[in-house]
């Protein structure tokens, strides 16, 4: 056997032995030890792998956390550039309200100043809705 010598009885232990060394000593001890070692190796093979398998999913679904996290905060701060800021709406009782009623957003000013056309004010819109009761129609 020449230079591994298994005093103890038990597994080789050097990574470096030749596959013919390996044949060898298996020749050589008991069928039991032999499986046993076999065994114990497989054994060690799926441990490792499921510490691999575990630790990349930990840092897979880390990596998911942060982009997601950038990903919230970017888009915030996209809507409160161009969209202005969240407007918190009061809750209402229902009773109170018997008519919708329409909630206007503020423009922020340099969406103004850079598209002017696309915003209008209430002197340039046209009148839409005109009123029934008026000088030449009275209500009589």
């Amino acid at each position: 056997m020449g230079i591994y010598e298994f005093e103890t009885g038990g597994c080789p232990t050097n990574p470096n032995m030749s596959p013919q060394d390996f044949i060898e000593w298996m020749s050589t001890v008991d069928k039991s030890l032999a499986e046993e070692c076999i065994s114990d190796g497989i054994d060690n093979i799926v441990i490792f792998s499921f510490l691999v398998f575990a630790i990349s999913f930990a840092c897979t679904q880390k990596y998911i956390q942060v982009v997601c996290a950038r990903m919230a905060k970017n888009q915030k701060t996209l809507e409160d550039k161009f969209m202005g800021p969240e407007m918190i709406q009061v809750p209402v009782q229902a009773r109170a309200q018997s008519q919708p009623v329409m909630q206007y957003i503020a423009v922020p000013q340099h969406f103004v100043q850079q598209y002017p056309s696309h915003v209008t004010n209430a002197a340039q819109m046209p009148q839409v809705f005109t009123s029934s009761i008026n000088a030449e129609n009275s209500m009589i």
